[in-house]
């Protein structure tokens, strides 16, 4: 009698074929989950002042899901590039998402996802930007992050006069950097529905800053 099926029949089923590996990912040595990695730099190339586990969490909070299969690209880095508001222009000029980190002289660490490119727009309402814009901050090696609350449209600036970019308004500006990035301020910011500075906040959220750094995305699915 011939099995109607492959069972009983003695045959072994075909092995299962292998999960394929997106080129701009890794393995985590820890878990069978994959990592997000940066574009090589140099060895002599200052520390980022991101790991991939705190990247890997970034995704999974707060980044457009179109990021997942992207290589991080370090754009602008203060100790890498100097402290030049005009380097910092000419350095994410080509780049139309962005995300930012911060870390301020108190040790304290935190940052912002813009979704437009850094650059002066003329008017009144200068601000721009959209919804998928956020700020985030480490908490205890976790990173907390606070998306657009709707109240109002204030997500970027580039005040190239100025020689400032600011995060978020609607009460206080959530994130303003300025003086070529070697301080800043925060307050409670609508646009995001952040009730308290980001950092400094025994300091009324003004902030000298250690380290800043710029990274775009590279790659696509």
């Amino acid at each position: 009698m011939i099995p109607s099926s492959r069972e009983g029949s003695g045959t072994p089923p075909p092995p299962k074929s292998p999960v394929p590996v997106h080129p701009h990912l890794s393995r985590s040595p820890s878990s069978d989950r994959y990592m997000p990695q940066m574009i090589p730099e140099p060895a002599d190339a200052p520390p980022s002042l991101l790991t991939p586990p705190m990247m890997k969490q970034l995704l999974s909070k707060g980044l457009p899901l179109m990021h997942t299969f992207h290589k991080w690209n370090r754009l602008f880095s203060l100790v890498r590039d100097g402290s030049s508001f005009v380097s910092f222009l000419h350095r994410v000029r080509k780049d139309k998402k962005t995300l930012a980190v911060v870390e301020t002289t108190r040790g304290e660490k935190f940052g912002f996802y813009a979704n437009d490119t850094w650059k002066n727009r003329p008017g009144a309402a200068a601000f721009y930007g959209n919804g998928e814009s956020f700020l985030f901050r480490w908490e205890e090696g976790a990173v907390r992050v606070w998306k657009w609350s709707g109240q109002d449209n204030y997500f970027q600036l580039c005040d190239e006069g100025g020689g400032r970019i600011i995060m978020g308004g609607g009460g206080g500006f959530g994130v303003c950097l300025e003086d070529d990035f070697t301080r800043g301020s925060s307050a409670p910011c609508g646009t995001f529905g952040v009730d308290e500075p980001m950092c400094g906040r025994a300091e009324g959220g003004v902030f000298d800053i250690l380290n800043f750094e710029v990274f775009g995305f590279v790659g696509e699915l």
